[in-house]
């Protein structure tokens, strides 16, 4: 499960979406606006996250350094991987670009 820091981080630094604690994944009106909590349990917040790293032009950056984290997978395996959910149902490219952005300046 990925934690409020990590979905914050990742809405409102990468995304440039507005966070607000409270249901994820359910859109909720606060202030006028409405909210949506990304669940990052869904192919649309994958292919989100990853062309937003392209936009801001650190894909590569990015593949580089979650393609070290693993071991004995070919490309084909590592991309498979990387764009399927894990036993939680949150796609690891979310979570390992929630962990990415900790230390990399956006």
């Amino acid at each position: 499960m990925m934690d409020i820091e990590t979905r914050k981080r990742l809405t409102e630094k990468l995304l440039g979406e507005r966070f607000m604690p409270g249901l994820v994944g359910f859109p909720y009106k606060h202030d006028g606006e409405t909210i949506s909590n990304r669940s990052f349990t869904t192919p649309a917040d994958a292919l989100d996250v990853m062309n937003r790293l392209a936009e801001k032009g650190k894909w590569g950056k990015f593949y580089c350094w979650a393609s070290s984290k693993t071991v004995g997978m070919t490309s084909w395996e590592f991309d498979y991987w990387l764009f399927s959910p894990d036993s939680s149902g949150i796609y690891r490219i979310c979570t390992l670009a929630g962990e990415w952005l900790k230390e990399e300046k956006i």
